[in-house]
């Protein structure tokens, strides 16, 4: 996990020359203002800025910004999550957007947090235990979206959204007919538990 990057290496335009090569990795924001960022199974939780990006399997919260000005230069996003702002024609083969992006929202984690007696319900922090982990609720296009049908993201080799429904899977299985199997994330999960005293 990093909280924020910033690369200012020139190299050529090669699309071979990646300055930053990521993979299962968290980011705040990326900065490569002056050559390539290429990411496999990443979340990028903030702005993204490049001169060239190659991504697959990556989650992309917020904006992304490639300089290039070449599309066949540009780079490539795929089974990818991209803000709904995010201009991708030139960021594809043959200038086509690829059809294996989805622009829906994730969803994220939240827990429930106590300091001073005060009560709060919100997603962990950089740094936090459940930083950008995927609510069983986040769209599907999100959590099977990957190529391999796994979640986008930096969590996909934990497999938590496949492992969920392998659970679900199992108990339809052995659940009596008319019976739903259903799995309620637990807000409370980073609290320790309470200890009951005799």
């Amino acid at each position: 996990a990093v909280k924020s990057l910033t690369i200012n290496t020139a190299v050529t335009s090669d699309m071979d020359n990646a300055v930053l090569d990521a993979r299962d990795s968290v980011f705040l924001t990326v900065n490569v203002p002056h050559a390539m960022a290429r990411f496999e199974y990443c979340t990028i939780m903030a702005q993204t800025h490049c001169k060239q990006l190659q991504a697959s399997d990556c989650i992309f919260v917020d904006s992304i910004s490639v300089t290039e000005e070449d599309p066949l230069k540009a780079g490539c996003v795929r089974y990818s999550r991209v803000p709904s702002g995010f201009d991708g024609y030139k960021l594809s083969a043959r200038n086509k957007f690829t059809d294996t992006n989805t622009r829906l929202s994730p969803i994220f984690n939240q827990y429930i947090y106590c300091k001073n007696n005060i009560t709060t319900h919100r997603s962990p922090l950089f740094g936090d235990s459940g930083f950008a982990v995927l609510n069983m609720s986040a769209p599907n296009e999100i959590r099977f979206g990957a190529e391999d049908g796994g979640e986008m993201g930096a969590y996909h080799n934990y497999y938590y959204s496949l492992k969920i429904e392998a659970v679900l899977d199992k108990m339809k299985e052995f659940s009596p007919v008319g019976i739903e199997p259903t799995l309620i994330f637990d807000s409370r999960l980073l609290h320790e538990p309470i200890e009951i005293m005799e």
